[in-house]
């Protein structure tokens, strides 16, 4: 653990010095941890959607938004943010419906990105150049860079667990498939990610939810209780 926190603290050190002109950086071939945002700043029902990503290709991407390893392996308050101010947030504004819409491009990118079980490489293309306006809060993991998206392309193999597949396609209501994840032992923050980007659920009920990462699991906390939780965001 010791070695890939000094690598990511090293490769962080890295970039920030190949990048220190963001203003001139607006293309990227990139590795999304797999990670998305959903921003709730906008007037309801829109929202920014964001793809999540570093600078450039990381085998080690997982590691910029794995809140259970952080934890588990005593990550500083500053290495999180370390970490987290260097993803950049491709971001496009969307509405919490467009998930029941057919051929929405973005949408449908950023629903497999987040999906994904492993780091999925995807190009980046931006409006404009990266801007940075380092935020946090306590609902959301902090995030530095910022960008309006003008085109994405994922480039690799999205790996989906089996069950994950089986929930969302099953025509099921979303507390029936957050049960069966976390029955089969899907953390907390992989069944936020995933009812975030709204692939939960009867097709005609669907929709985007602003990611929410106070969502924590104690040893004393029953399966029932946390379903409770997360679904509380819907």
């Amino acid at each position: 653990m010791d070695d890939l926190k000094f690598e990511a603290v090293k490769k962080i050190a890295e970039t920030k010095f190949k990048y220190r002109d963001l203003g001139s950086v607006s293309n990227l071939n990139t590795t999304s941890p797999p990670s998305v945002f959903i921003g709730s700043k906008l007037r309801y029902p829109a929202v920014n959607i964001g793809i999540l990503s570093p600078l450039e290709s990381d085998e080690n991407a997982w590691v910029y938004d794995n809140a259970k390893y952080w934890a588990n392996n005593n990550f500083s308050i500053k290495d999180v943010v370390n970490l987290r101010e260097n993803l950049l947030n491709s971001r496009f504004k969307g509405n919490v419906n467009d998930v029941r819409q057919e051929k929405n491009k973005f949408v449908e990118i950023a629903q497999q990105i987040a999906l994904g079980s492993k780091p999925v490489d995807v190009e980046i293309q931006l409006k404009r150049n990266i801007g940075f306006n380092f935020r946090k809060d306590k609902i959301a993991t902090p995030q530095g860079l910022s960008g309006e998206l003008k085109k994405a392309k994922i480039t690799g193999n999205v790996k989906i667990e089996r069950k994950v597949d089986k929930v969302i396609n099953d025509d099921i209501k979303a507390v029936k498939g957050i049960e069966y994840l976390y029955k089969n032992k899907f953390s907390e923050y992989v069944l936020s990610k995933i009812l975030s980007v709204g692939v939960l659920g009867l097709k005609k009920d669907k929709k985007l939810v602003p990611t929410r990462w106070s969502i924590t699991a104690t040893d004393d906390m029953s399966g029932k209780k946390l379903i409770e939780k997360i679904l509380e965001t819907i």
